[in-house]
């Protein structure tokens, strides 16, 4: 058993997968780190499975599967861990970049880790920044809360989770749709408030998130869509469904931060119909129910007063009043042209001089 298992989802992105294979085919020739790799190709028909296999020809460190049709990026990342036989188990992106440095001082402290079934690891977003400002050791129960609250969206990140084959036989094993479109995440809160495990949180970011390009093409509405959807699976998988004052005041504290109306309103400009039909939708309705009637009908107001405002008016604001150039906002079309975390249009955030 190897004392860790680096996995990697994948489908169709073979640029960005061969630039991550080809920083990790340095470490599986290192004696002193204990991995292996695992990859599970999503039935990609690019060529990836072909660079796959040859990849995993090189070492006996590397495992590899290929689903037979496409199950969705989702159920693929839960699958990836049954083909880990490592102790603990780290599922990255395959658009990432593991910081070397950091993933070794991670792995010497992992022998030492065996009162704990889950680690979570801070995120590296840029240059100088990473997400959680948290010290090393076992996670307060108060500090988990209180960082939640101040941003839920910050823990959703994949490769940001790191836990043991216990974990993972339980992910494996639960519903589904309580997981859907966030499984790391939904896992995590699950283990810390259902089974309650205790988290132990490493300060040093050992993946950095989308080093290797722009390889998600997903538009702001998508992002929107999937913000709403993170709140539901905490829901979900927070004490069996329990309303209690801690949920309610995450719930309070997400739906009216900044961050989600800077997402709601990049969404807006643009795709107006298609954000609608979001903020129309069940998860935006179900969440409103969850909050307090006074908190849920000042949100509303302020979403629907969006929409009854013509659009051309919020394209003089943008020009006129803002000083930006309206083009950033306008959508045309290319999958790949706008990307809604990072290329936030940054509209709602001070204008540099």
């Amino acid at each position: 058993m190897p004392l860790l298992s680096i996995c990697i989802p994948t489908f169709n992105r073979k640029k960005y997968l061969k630039i991550l294979l080809s920083q990790i085919e340095g470490l599986i020739h290192q004696d002193h780190l204990d991995i292996e790799i695992c990859i599970s190709d999503n039935c990609s028909d690019d060529g990836s499975w072909e660079c796959i296999k040859q990849f995993a020809s090189r070492s006996s460190r590397v495992q590899i599967k290929r689903q037979e049709t496409n199950i969705g990026g989702n159920r693929n990342l839960i699958d990836i861990t049954s083909i880990a036989s490592g102790k603990w188990i780290l599922v990255i992106g395959d658009d990432d970049t593991l910081i070397i440095e950091n993933l070794e001082k991670l792995v010497s402290i992992l022998p030492d880790m065996n009162a704990f079934n889950y680690i979570l690891l801070n995120t590296k977003i840029s240059e100088n920044q990473n997400l959680l400002s948290m010290k090393d050791g076992k996670i307060s129960d108060y500090d988990l809360k209180e960082n939640l609250a101040s941003g839920i969206q910050n823990f959703g990140f994949c490769g940001a989770h790191l836990f043991t084959q216990k974990i993972a036989k339980v992910m494996r094993q639960r519903n589904y749709e309580d997981l859907r479109s966030w499984p790391s995440f939904g896992t995590l809160i699950y283990s810390a408030f259902q089974e309650m495990e205790d988290i132990y949180f490493f300060s040093l970011p050992v993946v950095w998130q989308d080093s290797n390009g722009h390889a998600m093409e997903w538009q702001p509405h998508h992002w929107l869509d999937l913000v709403l959807r993170q709140l539901q699976v905490f829901r979900l998988n927070y004490k069996g469904e329990v309303l209690d004052n801690f949920c309610n005041t995450l719930l309070k504290k997400n739906l009216f931060s900044i961050t989600f109306f800077k997402t709601f309103y990049s969404s807006f400009l643009y795709l107006p119909t298609e954000t609608k039909d979001i903020m129309q939708g069940y998860k935006y309705q179900q969440l409103l129910d969850d909050i307090p009637s006074s908190y849920s009908f000042f949100h509303k107001v302020i979403i629907h007063s969006t929409f009854l405002i013509p659009i051309t008016v919020h394209h003089f604001l943008i020009m006129h009043i803002l000083r930006k150039e309206l083009s950033r906002y306008i959508f045309t079309g290319d999958l790949d042209e706008k990307d809604g975390i990072t290329q936030d249009p940054e509209i709602l955030t001070k204008q540099n001089d």
